[in-house]
């Protein structure tokens, strides 16, 4: 599931795309020996334009995936997916929720 999010995380400005992804990274991997620092510094990408809610949502849910703190994970998740169907124009969201009661 965390995996599909990850297609949402492109979203950011294209001249700062691949910093936003090194730094996805680097605050993924150093994640697995201190969760709460690595989510710090996700807050602070986020608050400094670097990262969307979408990357900033989904790399925090897989740092708590990573750390097995599952609701924690879910919550992210739906939250990085609540924010990219929030970019949706109207008449897509429209035609996305008719889609999604067949």
């Amino acid at each position: 599931m965390l995996f599909s999010v990850l297609a949402f995380t492109a979203c950011t400005k294209p001249d700062r795309n691949d910093e936003a992804v090194a730094l996805s990274r680097e605050i993924v991997n150093y994640g697995l020996s201190d969760v709460e620092h690595s989510v710090e510094r996700v807050d602070g990408a986020e608050q400094a334009g670097l990262f969307t809610a979408i990357r900033a949502n989904t790399t925090k849910a897989i740092i708590y995936e990573n750390a097995d703190r599952r609701r924690l994970a879910a919550y992210y998740a739906e939250k990085a997916i609540a924010a990219e169907a929030g970019m949706l124009s109207p008449r897509r969201q429209t035609a996305a929720f008719i889609g999604s009661r067949c």
